[in-house]
């Protein structure tokens, strides 16, 4: 019974290892991407954000000329972070389909 054993448990692991490690590398690389898409769309939705208000600060409470063009320029900046923050988990998605396909 035990050498059957031995014999036969190399063969069933070798068969589930082979046959299940293509679905597992699929799931894990999907899961990093999402991850990774999560923590960039999280850092750069909250600094536009934060960027935004203070380019509004600047611009409302620096009565120079400088100072509200470096608070348009603040606020300018941060809305094309917080759409780019928006566009990456689509961007991810597209190239991903690029590379699968």
């Amino acid at each position: 019974m035990r050498k059957g054993l031995i014999r036969t448990l190399p063969w069933l692991v070798a068969a589930v290892v082979t046959t299940a490690q293509p679905v597992l590398a699929t799931d894990a690389i999907d899961q990093t991407l999402g991850n990774i898409t999560g923590w960039a769309q999280g850092l750069l939705i909250s600094l536009g954000v934060l960027g935004f208000v203070l380019g509004g600060a600047f611009f409302i409470f620096d009565h120079t000329i400088g100072g509200q063009e470096r608070g348009k320029q603040f606020m300018v900046g941060s809305v094309g972070g917080v759409v780019l923050g928006l566009l990456a988990g689509p961007v991810v998605r597209l190239f991903a389909g690029f590379v699968a396909h």
